[in-house]
């Protein structure tokens, strides 16, 4: 039985989707995935003890600013399908009373390299 997991549209361009497309041969590519509404103690250690058990991740993040964690993170599974089953798996799961929100990371145009080219 195959089953697909459904991500939310947004207004957002989706750059990652350029990255991965969807062919045979990557579907086990890296996946990046944002992690929302994560308690605000949590430490990276704690980021990656809730995904270890899916796969080889990297490059784990917890965003703050100068008053500590802002309550989301991000979070890179090696394989795609890891990442996938992740998402499906763990989304809108509680922690520390907090429901916690898994999604594909998007990257808005505002966050997307701009390179100026002078003649």
């Amino acid at each position: 039985m195959n089953r697909h997991i459904s991500v939310p549209s947004y207004d957002h361009v989706n750059l990652f989707a350029e990255d991965f497309p969807s062919t045979r041969h990557q579907e086990d590519s890296p996946l990046r995935i944002h992690v929302g509404n994560i308690p605000f103690l949590w430490t990276v250690d704690d980021l990656c003890k809730q995904f270890l058990v899916f796969g080889p991740i990297k490059d784990p993040e917890i965003v703050s600013n100068e008053r500590g964690s802002k309550g989301f993170g991000f979070i890179t599974f090696l394989r795609r399908s890891d990442g996938v089953n992740a998402i499906r798996v763990k989304n809108g799961s509680i922690a520390d009373g907090r429901k916690i929100t898994h999604r594909l990371a998007l990257r808005t145009e505002s966050t997307r390299r701009i390179v100026i080219v002078a003649r």
